[in-house]
């Protein structure tokens, strides 16, 4: 009796790591099949060290300058008309987002354009 309760378990158990390797399989073919169904990536996210905003004399940010390493040269991002600021869940506006210049965070932007369309500071 023993001896069928050792091998029923063994079964359950190869039978639901089969399931693990099937549904596994599925998904790969799903990402794979996303990938080269021409699909292409309209936004992309870059992590950078120091982030800093430029603005124009009126205030208005006209761009972002994001180092992606400490010793790295920044990269230049113009902005979208929709750009908006974030940091720790919430949306900062245009002074509270200068005096977060030079703070690490992410841009999210355009990879068509690289245009900035989000920037969320780390927070504090």
């Amino acid at each position: 009796m023993a001896n069928f309760m050792k091998k029923t378990v063994l079964a359950v158990l190869a039978f639901v790591g089969m399931g693990f390797v099937l549904a596994a399989g599925v998904h790969a073919q799903e990402a794979a099949s996303l990938d080269g169904a021409g699909l292409k990536r309209v936004q992309q996210a870059l992590e950078s060290s120091s982030i800093e905003v430029v603005r124009n004399g009126a205030g208005q940010p006209v761009s972002i300058l994001a180092k992606p390493c400490n010793t790295c040269d920044p990269v230049r991002f113009l902005v979208s008309d929709s750009l908006s600021f974030h940091q720790g869940g919430e949306r900062l506006n245009i002074e509270e987002a200068a005096q977060q210049s030079g703070w690490p965070g992410t841009v999210i932007h355009k990879t068509d354009s690289e245009m900035a369309e989000k920037v969320i500071f780390f927070a504090r």
